[in-house]
């Protein structure tokens, strides 16, 4: 994808130390939920254009939600950083407007996330809504 110019990363392509982007790398999104989010971008990107049995592949969204109240995943801690240099300066920043940040401009409306206690008050479907909300309250 680099070598195509199609990385659907915000990072340079190549190392400049006098560059905020050049800090951070793939090496870096090695935390949990930051490489959970990374391996649904690139399974996405590299499934869009293909054909799977009858249905071809045209564009793709990713939909990130997380509890409003689990900080553990919402929130960048440093003790989650320690093996990733390049995103201490995001440390203590919420999770989803990070991810955003490390998006490429095109992917950046590819990107949707929220929380899904206050999502499952949306669902029309008084069924799967009850289901929802007793399953995960």
């Amino acid at each position: 994808m680099r070598r195509h110019g199609d990385l659907p990363f915000d990072f340079d392509e190549e190392y400049r130390p006098t560059s905020p982007k050049s800090s951070v790398g793939l090496y870096d999104l090695s935390p949990d939920h930051l490489y959970q989010l990374l391996r649904m971008t690139l399974l996405a990107k590299t499934t869009t254009g293909k054909t799977i049995g009858k249905y071809t592949v045209e564009d793709y969204r990713i939909v990130h939600l997380t509890h409003s109240q689990n900080d553990r995943i919402n929130i960048l801690y440093q003790e989650y950083l320690a093996l990733s240099p390049g995103l201490q300066r995001f440390s203590g920043r919420p999770l989803h407007d990070v991810w955003n940040e490390l998006l490429s401009v095109r992917e950046r409306g590819r990107f949707v996330c929220g929380h899904w206690d206050a999502a499952i008050s949306a669902i029309k479907n008084d069924q799967l809504r009850a289901y929802l909300s007793d399953r995960y309250a």
